[in-house]
């Protein structure tokens, strides 16, 4: 009988002898948490054919993957860039991309809300900017009135009307 934890990460580690083989590979290769990080961000979209970047996905729209579960598609970079606006935490990088992974692989966004709802207050959310290369991806929730160009952002995501 197969043994499970309390977290769907842990279980996917343990239950994908591949993906446990190729942590182990990023372990061995790189030198630091951040090469780590880097290695495993490419390597987990290549294996699992995951999108790495928000141009890599064909067709945004909004998918009814199972009874009241929709999915938008996201990519690596946007979804590892949610992750690290929710926690700011530097140390964690290595453990968020592979969560990021986890997520767009079982058609699963992060939820930020809360911490949506603190930083936007009483105004409304248009969209979320990004700004940096693969792990150093910064997402920047973009309010009405604001400009994600003027913000830094080299691209913009507008929000999808569920």
């Amino acid at each position: 009988m197969e043994k499970f934890s309390n977290s769907p990460l842990e279980d996917w580690i343990n239950s994908d002898s591949e993906l446990l083989e190729l942590l182990e590979h990023i372990d061995l290769q790189a030198g630091t948490d951040i090469e780590r990080a880097k290695m495993a961000f490419h390597k987990l979209a290549e294996k699992y054919s995951l999108p790495k970047y928000p141009d890599d996905i064909n067709d945004r729209e909004t998918q009814q993957v199972a009874d009241f579960h929709l999915y938008n598609p996201i990519s690596m970079y946007e979804v590892l860039g949610k992750i690290k606006f929710a926690d700011k935490n530097p140390e964690n990088i290595k453990s968020n991309v592979l969560l990021a992974a986890y997520l767009i692989k079982n058609k699963h966004e992060p939820l930020i809300d809360d911490e949506l709802d603190k930083y936007l207050g009483d105004d409304e959310l248009i969209g979320f900017g990004y700004k940096g290369e693969d792990i150093y991806v910064e997402m920047i929730p973009i309010k009405q009135g604001e400009s994600w160009f003027d913000l830094g952002c080299k691209m913009f995501i507008e929000t999808p009307l569920i």
